[in-house]
Parts: C-alpha cells; sequence; structure tokens
C-alpha cells in the first residue's frame, strides 16, 4: 500500500490431482511480490509447478518460474517444457541460490528490465502453466504406496529447501515477529 504498511493476501485451493494451489500478493509501497505454487497430490505422478515475481515500479527484480521434479526427471512432462526453455532467453538472467537445486534445469530466473522481456516471461509463465494444467487433468490415481511416499518426501525436500530462502524470513520478521515468520513460512509458503 502506498501508506507503507504491508498488505499480503492469500488464496488457496485444491482439486482432484492437486493437494494446494497457493497464491500469494504482498505490496508494501512500491514494492509488489507475487508467489504462487501448485503442489500435487503425492498420489498422482505430478510435479510442482511455481512462480514468483518480485517488482519495484517497472523493474522486476526477480521473476523465476519452473516446473520442479518430485520424482526425477522422468516424467514427460520435462520433454515438453524443455523446447519451451530453450525457445526464451534473458539477458539479466540470476543465478539461482544455493538451495535452488530443487529446481529443473529448465527453471527460468532473471531481472526483467524492459516491457518486452516481462511478456517474454509471462509467455513462458504461460506456456509451462498450459502444460502443467494438461498434466494434471490427464493425471491418474495410483495406488503405488512406495512411489506416492517417494513423491511426499520429494515435496517435502522443496519445501524445507524453500525455507532456507532468508530473504523470505528477513523481509516477514521486519514486519512481524521472527516466530509468526517461522510460522508463515513453513505452515503457509511451504507446508
Amino acid at each position: 500500500t502506498d501508506d507503507g504498511k504491508l498488505d499480503i493476501k492469500n488464496e488457496m485451493y485444491y482439486c482432484t490431482g492437486l493437494r494446494k494451489v497457493h497464491i500469494e500478493i504482498a505490496k508494501l509501497g512500491n514494492l509488489n511480490i507475487v508467489h504462487c505454487i501448485w503442489y500435487p497430490d503425492p498420489e498422482f505422478d505430478i510435479p510442482i509447478f511455481g512462480v514468483d515475481i518480485v517488482a519495484m515500479k517497472d523493474t522486476v527484480s526477480a521473476a523465476i518460474t519452473d516446473i520442479s521434479p518430485v520424482d526425477g526427471l522422468d516424467h514427460e512432462i520435462f520433454e515438453d517444457i524443455e523446447y519451451i526453455s530453450e525457445s526464451f532467453y534473458f539477458p539479466h538472467d540470476r543465478v539461482l541460490p544455493e538451495w535452488g537445486e530443487v529446481f529443473s534445469p529448465y527453471c527460468k530466473f532473471a531481472r526483467l528490465k524492459t516491457e518486452d522481456e516481462q511478456t517474454k516471461f509471462y509467455q513462458v509463465v504461460l506456456e509451462y502453466l498450459n502444460i502443467y494444467n494438461k498434466n494434471v487433468m490427464n493425471a491418474k490415481h495410483s495406488d503405488d504406496w512406495v512411489g506416492t511416499m517417494l513423491r511426499l518426501d520429494d515435496q517435502c525436500w522443496y519445501s524445507t529447501s524453500q525455507m532456507k530462502n532468508k530473504k523470505t524470513k528477513a523481509v516477514l520478521s521486519a514486519w512481524f515477529s521472527e516466530e509468526w515468520a517461522d510460522k508463515y513460512i513453513s505452515n503457509v509458503l511451504f507446508d
């Protein structure tokens, strides 16, 4: 908001194949953040979709999107997004943080300085999301409890790795208590 107060809005959804679709929109003055993760039901062989955008005025300082594996890169979805990933180049790529090993090789992480770069990034997100949605619609429930447990374990690893992002905790702790920030990160953002 313009008055310098932090405003956070969360929406959560679920459907067959997805245990949680989380969309968070946060505003603080000129700072705008969009955080979105689609967590699969581990009884379905579906990876994780995510996108984060951090913007100040006309510059997007961080934009990241990925379809992250939860059972290795053998999933057919990665064949579909490989071409999309290779079709888009961003002149201001950012280096993934050390904990970023949870992302696929097709992750896009960049600073977006121009409107054209922003449009290209939105196009990548849309194309990834279209493929992801088709995958969710066609996914079948699995009775293989070992596969389910492995996918659940990989989701836990994904969330635990994301919790290592010290910037998220620093921003939340500046506005709320450290204890509140920890609970929000572990119960809302990356449960």
